[in-house]
């Protein structure tokens, strides 16, 4: 398993006892964080400092990709997806944990605040990966979402054909 984005290593204890785990971030010190959180969890694993939309991995090397509040903060999220597309194997798995533009009326909110949330803090907190996903060459295999969060906040799978 990949883990695309893993920052200061949150996902670390959901690891699963046993699962080859490479866990990769543009941030070294996000990376030292997760590093000592994954020893004191026994929970082992190459970490990779690499940017996402530039893998440093052979093609078809990976099972299943993860990736937590990352498609938000990259300069290039189809460069990510094609990329992620490209290390996983036949019919491998990619799960998103993302905030997207809501359905509702928060989305109108959001489309008035992206622009200037994004020149601020680069955070884009509206976009829509079903058409960049489909472009990359996923098929959507489903999406979950957090009624308490407005329909913002969703968990997306994804299968490369």
């Amino acid at each position: 398993m990949l883990e695309l984005g893993c920052g200061t290593g949150a996902n670390v204890p959901h690891w699963g006892a046993g699962l080859r785990v490479t866990a990769l971030d543009r941030s070294p010190h996000m990376l030292e964080h997760a590093q000592r959180k994954a020893a004191g969890l026994a929970r082992p694993a190459e970490f990779v400092q690499a940017c996402a939309e530039s893998l440093p991995f052979e093609a078809a090397q990976f099972d299943d990709v993860v990736t937590t509040f990352v498609l938000c903060s990259v300069q290039g999220p189809a460069a990510m997806l094609s990329e992620i597309h490209r290390v996983l194997r036949a019919g491998g798995t990619l799960h998103m944990l993302e905030h997207l533009r809501s359905r509702g009326r928060a989305g109108r909110v959001m489309d008035c605040i992206a622009g200037p949330l994004y020149q601020l803090t680069g955070d884009h907190i509206a976009r829509d990966p079903a058409p960049l996903l489909a472009q990359a060459g996923f098929s959507h295999s489903g999406t979950a979402q957090f009624p308490l969060l407005l329909d913002i906040v969703r968990i997306i799978r994804a299968t490369k054909r």
